[in-house]
């Protein structure tokens, strides 16, 4: 978690995530990262997903008491994010690192309602 907060959901419980916290997501661990109105939040993840390894989006009831969920379990992303529609360019707050500068565009992150960076090539 780079700046602000944010509501963690991982493997049925919560955490509160604050600046500067880390979080570790072995494979196949359930998480979702929930953004509640606390202010503007930034959050950089790093994954390494392998060909062949798949993705699951399981129900989840926690999940879908905020909102954040799937209502019936999918593999395919599109699925899982459908119902939050295009990802759509966003003005981010100007206490996020980066803004201003004219090689960096920000943009809606499904299911968080935060901002995420990207300098060039394609997009997500």
């Amino acid at each position: 978690m780079l700046s602000g907060e944010c509501l963690l959901l991982i493997e049925g419980e919560e955490r509160r995530l604050r600046a500067w916290d880390f979080v570790h997501c072995p494979p196949w661990t359930e998480h979702i990262f929930v953004w509640q109105a606390m202010g503007p939040c930034l959050i950089l993840g790093v994954g390494a997903r392998r060909t062949g390894r798949g993705i699951r989006y399981p129900v989840n009831e926690l999940a879908l008491r905020y909102g954040a969920g799937v209502e019936e379990e999918t593999t395919d992303p599109k699925d899982a994010y459908a119902r939050f529609g295009d990802d759509e360019p966003v003005v981010c707050p100007s206490e996020f690192p980066g803004v201003g500068t004219p090689s960096t565009r920000f943009e809606a992150a499904p299911l968080s309602g935060g901002c995420s960076s990207s300098t060039g090539g394609s997009q997500r």
